[in-house]
């Protein structure tokens, strides 16, 4: 082999090393920069590890059980959605208030590349593991490159911290988007378990101390798949739950009784003590929500379906309030409709029904399909009844609110 043949291979063995080590790093970190517009400072940080010590003690808080993790709302909080392995909680019924979330999950999701697979040769799809890898990297080229889309992805431009739940669980704590709270997702580093804890305010934002001050009494379950057998007081029944539900200062405990009760259970009708406290603090579309949701599953129970029926005929009538004029001479229905709100209403889903002598006959017609009743306006509707009902012999006309959807 000529000399020159030698030096030109032995210069292109030397670049390699050289491209992995020094060029292609500081290539991945300029289109970082650049293209996904993540501040060099952040790329470069690393999380902080910090003590969950309370330094406040002061605020009153009522017990959330979901998935044998127990959390502590603050009193006055409401639930405004509720899952399976979730709830919601807002301290104001306007749009921007002060907003918890929890969740409790037998295992994290896992993440998702693209169809090549290749940034799996590097990083695991386990969200623990892929995060351990990530969020330390500084330097390799395909984790940094992780690590920003994760940051892209889930509008993350400040501080990642490290927290631990005894020795069991640890997790990170993130910025929400905004820097309007944080969010932590803890793991079980021995097992199957894990469970999030946001806390954030678009209004006023939550400082990290005011997270960590609520997040530091959460108590997952600990033990390796052995339960400990713990002595449960005797409950409230569903009636007597439904009359705290009523009364101002015992809301927050019939809120904490009715949802540890439907996680444990998995029985809708649970819910309905804390969907009257949902009404009552004038959580009206959140409680049509809980409605549709959850009504439909207790149709074998009479009593629940008319509990549920009743909680949102009682919040319709805070909406929208509805007169109906016959036409006799035109066979037709004029809907007097004014919005008793400051949203506006679309898709009033009515069942009408005339009576004939003692027989009633019904239909169902849906209000402002098309069109939206702006807040304190009133609209005038005219509809014509199906085939096979007519107007002209009606003794009575009554109409019950199946549906309706603030904008």
């Amino acid at each position: 082999m000529p000399r020159w043949q030698k030096w030109l291979l032995g210069a292109m063995l030397g670049f390699i090393p050289v491209f992995f080590i020094l060029i292609l790093p500081l290539y991945v970190r300029y289109y970082i920069t650049s293209t996904l517009r993540v501040p060099k400072k952040q790329l470069l940080s690393v999380p902080q590890l910090i003590n969950l010590v309370s330094t406040d003690d002061s605020n009153t808080t009522y017990p959330v059980v979901i998935g044998g993790t127990q959390f502590q709302i603050p009193s006055g909080f409401t639930p405004t959605w509720v899952d399976l392995h979730l709830a919601i909680f807002r301290n104001s019924n306007r749009r921007i208030a002060r907003t918890i979330a929890i969740a409790s999950l037998p295992q994290p999701r896992t993440i998702s590349f693209s169809a090549t697979g290749l940034v799996g040769w590097f990083v695991s799809t386990d969200m623990l593991e892929f995060l351990d890898s990530t969020l330390w990297a500084t330097y390799h080229p395909v984790k940094m490159l992780c690590k920003a889309h994760f940051f892209v992805s889930e509008a993350i431009n400040s501080q990642v911290f490290e927290a631990k739940w005894g020795p069991q669980y640890r997790g990170y704590i993130f910025p929400t988007s905004g820097n309007t709270g944080y969010i932590g997702r803890i793991f079980n580093v021995e097992g199957k378990g894990y469970f999030e804890f946001s806390l954030f305010d678009e209004f006023s934002p939550v400082s990290l101390r005011e997270w960590v001050n609520l997040a530091m009494r959460i108590k997952p379950p600990f033990g390796k798949g052995k339960s400990e057998k713990v002595v449960r007081k005797p409950e409230p029944s569903l009636a007597e739950t439904l009359v705290m539900a009523e009364e101002e200062k015992l809301q927050d405990k019939a809120i904490s009784i009715s949802l540890n009760a439907f996680y444990r259970t998995r029985n809708p009708q649970w819910l309905i003590p804390a969907a009257k406290v949902v009404a009552n603090r004038g959580f009206h579309q959140e409680l049509i929500n809980l409605y549709r949701r959850y009504s439909a599953r207790t149709k074998r129970d009479k009593q629940a379906k008319q509990l549920w029926q009743d909680l949102f005929s009682t919040a319709a009538k805070k909406l929208v309030k509805i007169e109906i004029d016959p036409q006799m001479e035109m066979n037709e229905l004029v809907i007097y409709c004014r919005s008793l709100t400051e949203r506006a209403i679309r898709k009033v889903k009515l069942r009408i029904t005339v009576f004939d002598k003692e027989i009633g006959h019904a239909f169902v017609t849906t209000l402002f399909d098309q069109s939206i009743l702006h807040c304190t306006e009133e609209q005038a509707i005219r509809i014509s009844p199906p085939k096979g009902i007519s107007v002209r012999t009606a003794t009575a006309i009554g109409f019950q609110v199946e549906d309706l959807q603030l904008d």
